[in-house]
């Protein structure tokens, strides 16, 4: 019969932990005592012993007390006891069969304050004890305690059938053997891994998984080990992703306050290539092209150097330079939004950029000149929260317009202004108590606005460029492969309406046509039923795909030029899944034909065993990958 280790937790809201010694994956023993061990909300240990009798078992406690002001945290198995970690920064070897400490550390071995380090984990292989603390970026070493000689353990079983208290075996010192630096803030949980446990896996606070590994000649010298990142991942939702211009790598951004960088190359797809930590909680990130691709795009005025917007929970924005991905220089940082940024967006030719605050209605607009000129260009205030930001031309020689749609169903079109906003009472360096913004609210003079209604809200925009040619089906339909080229004389707005449809509306090619929706409600022109409702959308840099999100956990990548294309991807798609067949190909509409669909099953699943959804998607700036 084996052996159970539980540690309640010091608070009522932590959690409890099991271990059985047999199956302890830290050299555990399969120790003839059968032991239970328990740590109460006082810190004490209780030891539980489930002893089989001619008829029956009998459960004994025994209470271990550590000494005062230690409260156990975590545990690891070894043959000659169970390790203890406390949250004041010792450890403890406690003995399952007298309940004494074989062995204890100092907890000021680490060189700071005890009780400023909690251990959090605790492993145990043939070399040392390992210990973490979520305060500490380091893995500890620590020597194991010493072993309980074989007579003395016999001794102390008789003793216990006899009822005599135990003779207690003075405790040896556990020395520090050294430490590992593995993270930026702190070491979360340790495990040991490998044939004979010799290797080991660290779990950090930043997102990283790590492992550990002793070298051709072994022993138990910390600097010996080789380190090898395992995953370094986001800690918490991911709520941006972008696209570098050349399409190499990815960026993302989270909650956890941190840019990621990520290869998006064949060769190293996937690898973590630089990473930066902002702090606070980031909200949403857009990228903006370099000079030759914003100047391909048009829009007059570009950006000399590649740049990423981010936005945080504060209503903070930073743009940072993507010509170092390793160091990611911050080049502007500035309050505008006294809430969360919840959508950012460049326009076409990387010369202005819209941040939009929902919570308080107001999109800012701020004018690029270079990496190192930043103008505020002034507020605008929607009548109610904001959805969704895009950028369109209504050809590809017009000033890029902003689109906001809003949750009421309304749909705001912007021309913005060429100019910073001059005025002698205010100040367009310093928007952070309020006045200055107020101040710096656009009139209907200085930008021309147009307010329109959609048939439902639109919660995700996005615009298939005017010009691009759609493949329409043709008199022999569908089902024959059989396109002729069509072309609208407008651009395209896709929308994932509120009524879980896929919205496709014709937007007006000039200024007396928005003129005449003024008040009125822009029509779709086609509405696609999904597989689920939509919960995220973005259109490739050329206008022929989307990549859509959908709420039951599939991303599908479907032609976006037209609407019988897209209707008939989505049959063939919900008959080809329907099937158990799932595929992926983004090379280009030739190779994409009907029927594209990726799936990620149940990746990502919530607690009750329904896929979750993607928040944010993104296309490359080539448009040869989306992720």
């Amino acid at each position: 019969m084996s052996c159970l280790i539980t540690i309640a937790a010091a608070s009522a809201n932590s959690s409890s932990s099991f271990d059985r010694i047999g199956n302890s994956s830290s050299n555990a023993s399969t120790s003839s005592s059968n032991a239970q061990s328990q740590a109460t909300a006082t810190g004490n240990l209780q030891r539980w012993r489930l002893d089989r009798l001619w008829s029956r078992h009998e459960l004994q406690a025994t209470a271990i007390a550590l000494p005062a002001g230690c409260v156990a945290s975590c545990h690891a198995w070894a043959p000659e006891g169970v390790y203890v970690g406390c949250t004041n920064g010792k450890i403890f070897c406690i003995d399952p069969e007298s309940a004494g400490v074989l062995g204890t550390t100092t907890a000021a071995a680490n060189g700071t304050t005890a009780s400023a380090n909690p251990i959090s984990s605790v492993a145990v292989n043939r070399h040392a004890v390992m210990a973490t603390s979520s305060r500490l970026p380091q893995l500890l070493f620590y020597s194991r305690a010493a072993k309980v000689p074989p007579h003395t353990k016999q001794q102390t079983q008789q003793q216990r059938h006899l009822q005599v208290q135990p003779i207690q075996q003075e405790a040896t010192e556990m020395q520090l053997l050294g430490s590992v630096k593995l993270s930026t803030e702190g070491c979360d949980s340790v495990c040991c891994s490998g044939t004979s446990n010799d290797d080991v896996v660290v779990s950090t606070s930043d997102g990283c998984l790590v492992l550990l590994a002793h070298g051709p000649h072994g022993g138990s010298d910390p600097a010996d080990m080789q380190v090898e990142p395992l995953a370094d991942c986001h800690v918490g939702p991911i709520t941006g992703i972008a696209s570098t211009p050349d399409s190499s790598h990815l960026l993302s951004c989270g909650v956890d306050g941190s840019i990621r960088v990520w290869a998006a190359a064949d060769a190293s797809l996937g690898q973590l290539v630089g990473k930066r930590e902002l702090g606070g909680r980031l909200t949403c990130c857009a990228a903006a092209p370099g000079s030759s691709a914003a100047a391909a795009a048009g829009g007059g005025r570009t950006v000399g150097k590649p740049l990423l917007a981010v936005g945080s929970e504060a209503g903070v924005i930073r743009l940072l330079a993507l010509a170092d991905l390793l160091h990611l220089t911050v080049l502007y940082r500035a309050r505008l939004h006294h809430t969360a940024i919840t959508h950012l967006a460049f326009n076409p030719g990387a010369s202005c950029l819209a941040a939009a605050a929902a919570q308080e209605h107001r999109v800012a607009l701020l004018g690029l000149r270079g990496c190192e000129h930043v103008d505020v260009l002034g507020y605008l205030t929607a009548s109610d929260p904001i959805c969704s930001l895009c950028w369109f031309s209504s050809s590809p020689t017009s000033q890029a317009q902003l689109l906001a749609s809003m949750q009421s169903g309304k749909l705001m079109l912007v021309t913005p202004p060429t100019q910073p906003y001059s005025n002698s009472n205010s100040s367009t360096t310093n928007v952070a108590d309020g006045k200055p913004a107020l101040a710096l609210e656009l009139s209907a003079q200085q930008v021309h606005m147009v307010v329109t209604s959609t048939e439902v809200p639109l919660l995700q925009l996005a615009v298939v460029p005017a010009g691009v040619k759609n493949l329409g089906s043709s008199s022999s339909g569908l089902s024959g492969g059989i396109y002729q080229q069509q072309q609208y004389a407008g651009a395209q707005l896709l929308g994932l309406g509120a009524d879980g449809l896929l919205h496709r509306l014709l937007l007006p090619v000039d200024a007396s046509g928005w003129a005449a929706l003024k008040g009125k409600t822009l029509r779709s022109i086609a509405k696609t039923p999904l597989s689920a409702a939509g919960s995220a959308l973005s259109v490739s840099p050329s206008g022929q795909l989307m990549l859509v999100a959908v709420a039951d956990g599939t991303l599908m990548v479907l032609p976006a030029v037209s609407a019988a294309a897209t209707g008939a991807a989505l049959a063939t798609a919900t008959s080809t899944s329907s099937s158990g067949t799932r595929g992926l190909s983004i090379g280009g509409v030739a190779s994409i034909g009907v029927g594209t669909v990726v799936a990620h099953g149940s990746g990502g699943c919530k607690g009750d065993g329904a896929a979750a959804a993607a928040s944010v998607v993104a296309w490359g700036a080539l448009g040869r990958w989306a992720a």
